[in-house]
């Protein structure tokens, strides 16, 4: 039902008179069409017989004087198949036109239907009664066999066969003299008489009108399952974040060892504990997310291709509105994805610079994610196979990362390599974050190296890495690279995250706009290959 009132919000009859009562019209057709027990379950849940049915209520809706329905059939078992035609000939008896293409039909059924189009090759092998068909193929000595369903029969009869180069010369040979034969023998169109008045057009949601009906579907129609949908993505992100953070448990801060906190000291080896936390996080933990976004995304592609091809709405209402709408949400999800693996790792709360990195990291990782999703919804959207969308994200994530430091250290990056750096989302997101990693520590310790004697000293050899400056050093990051966000360190906290907030936003609309722009391209360069 819910799917029927937003086919009539977008679209309505033409003439006034008809379109009155639009939820009466609506009872009726569900009632008519055996979709009572059905009215209130989601379209993914319905049998293929019951979709059908729900597609060609939601053409009747409009109340035309002409049809036309693509095998509304298709998928059906043979008593839905007679139930349906049956009621479209009923339709068709209230001064309407019904144009269909049906698979070969039982041979009740095809009694049911007044004229036929018979078409082979793009060539019309006969256009007149149903009564008038089998006489007529009589007629040019290929009359159908008896106990034979005529509509059987005269359908293998057009059907190019190509078991065999001579079965394909007959079949080729045969339909060429049907075509013949019956451009000799069909009637002369009748006179049209004077012209009449066209029928009325049908009235279309504007843009504004088609982004108001796509967030009605997407917040209350689709209402409580977008939720249950929401939650449970908030799950598998928390689930993932809390594994990831226990795997990490404490390199920045051991808030279970209170001895420890009070002289707290970190190792060398934590230099690689910090690195190797964020190259998980925006790596590797991160994928579990990016296929449940395209598997999401996959499954609506064919729902949306239909109803833009229906001309229901526009691909720039529907792209505007998703990438909206779907912002809080995915912001939601992401959250739930950065903050707990970020706190298992530790924060030390009393401490202004541990909180003001903290929200800088999670600053910087919503920009870096949502911004990974708009190119995953990129790729989805102008691949042909998800298989092939992922193998690209695969790819490209793999590149990207590799210069990000933490496999191959920059200074010894390839010349021809190297500027993947200013491409790669990963290595924009290291640069602050691993700042914000290093520049609360003062010293990190390495007890575990030998003891020397110099100038009949003893003493321990010192750190190759004693300092977070040295790391960022090491890592080839003292400069800040990042031109223009320098006095994010000083800012706000606040207000950083409503930047970097406003430069996601700013990401997703470019992203869904190469998404408008690319896929009409695509699409007449298709049609132009098949003329």
């Amino acid at each position: 039902r819910q799917t029927m009132l937003f086919h009539s919000f977008l679209r309505e009859p033409g003439t006034l008179t008809r379109s009155r009562d639009t939820k009466g019209r609506i009872n009726a057709l569900i009632e008519d069409l055996g979709l009572s027990q059905v009215k209130h379950t989601r379209i993914a849940d319905l049998t293929a017989s019951e979709k059908q049915r729900l597609n060609v209520a939601c053409h009747l809706l409009l109340d035309t004087d002409i049809v036309i329905l693509d095998q509304p059939t298709k998928g059906m078992d043979i008593f839905d198949t007679f139930f349906l035609v049956e009621y479209l000939r009923q339709w068709a008896a209230r001064g309407r036109i019904v144009i269909l293409t049906i698979h070969p039909p039982t041979y009740e059924i095809f009694t049911m239907i007044s004229k036929v189009a018979l078409i082979s090759c793009g060539r019309l092998m006969y256009y007149g009664k149903r009564r008038e068909m089998l006489s007529y193929f009589a007629f040019i000595e290929y009359p159908c066999p008896a106990y034979k369903n005529p509509s059987d029969y005269y359908l293998d009869l057009v059907t190019k066969d190509d078991l065999s180069p001579e079965a394909m010369l007959e079949s080729s040979q045969r339909i060429d003299t049907l075509s013949q034969t019956f451009r000799r023998k069909a009637p002369p169109l009748s006179d049209p008489g004077p012209p009449g008045m066209l029928p009325p057009k049908i009235k279309k949601a504007n843009i504004l009108m088609q982004i108001v009906g796509l967030w009605i579907r997407a917040l209350i129609y689709m209402y409580p399952f977008n939720v249950i949908n929401w939650i449970k993505l908030v799950i598998i992100a928390g689930i993932i974040s809390v594994c990831a953070g226990t795997v990490f448990a404490g390199i920045r801060w051991k808030f279970w060892d209170p001895v420890w906190q009070r002289e707290p000291e970190f190792e060398q080896d934590n230099v690689n504990d910090r690195v190797g936390f964020n190259y998980v996080m925006s790596v590797v933990c991160v994928w579990s997310l990016v296929l449940h976004l395209a598997a999401d995304v996959w499954r609506c592609r064919a729902p949306v291709a239909r109803d833009i091809q229906d001309d229901l709405y526009s691909k720039f209402a529907y792209i505007f509105t998703k990438s909206i709408y779907s912002i809080p949400g995915s912001v939601g999800i992401f959250v739930a994805y950065t903050v707990p693996a970020y706190l298992l790792a530790g924060v030390r709360f009393p401490l202004d610079d541990h909180l003001n990195y903290f929200y800088l990291y999670l600053g910087v990782m919503m920009v870096y994610l949502l911004l990974l999703r708009s190119i995953v919804l990129l790729l989805t959207d102008l691949c042909p196979s998800l298989p092939l969308a992922m193998g690209i994200m695969g790819a490209l994530t793999l590149v990207t990362s590799l210069v990000t430091g933490f496999s191959l250290h920059q200074d010894e990056l390839p010349p021809w390599i190297s500027w993947l750096r200013y491409v790669s989302s990963q290595y924009w997101l290291t640069e602050p974050v691993l700042r914000g990693e290093f520049n609360t520590v003062t010293n990190f310790y390495c007890h575990a190296n030998p003891m020397i004697t110099d100038s009949g000293i003893i003493k321990q050899i010192g750190c190759g890495i004693p300092t977070g400056t040295k790391a960022l050093e090491y890592y080839s990051l003292s400069p800040w690279r990042l031109a223009g966000l320098a006095g994010l360190r000083s800012a706000d906290p606040v207000l950083v995250v409503v930047i970097l907030g406003l430069c996601a936003t700013a990401a997703v609309t470019v992203a869904y706009i190469l998404i408008f722009l690319l896929l009409p391209v695509q699409a007449k360069q298709k049609k132009r290959k098949m003329q």
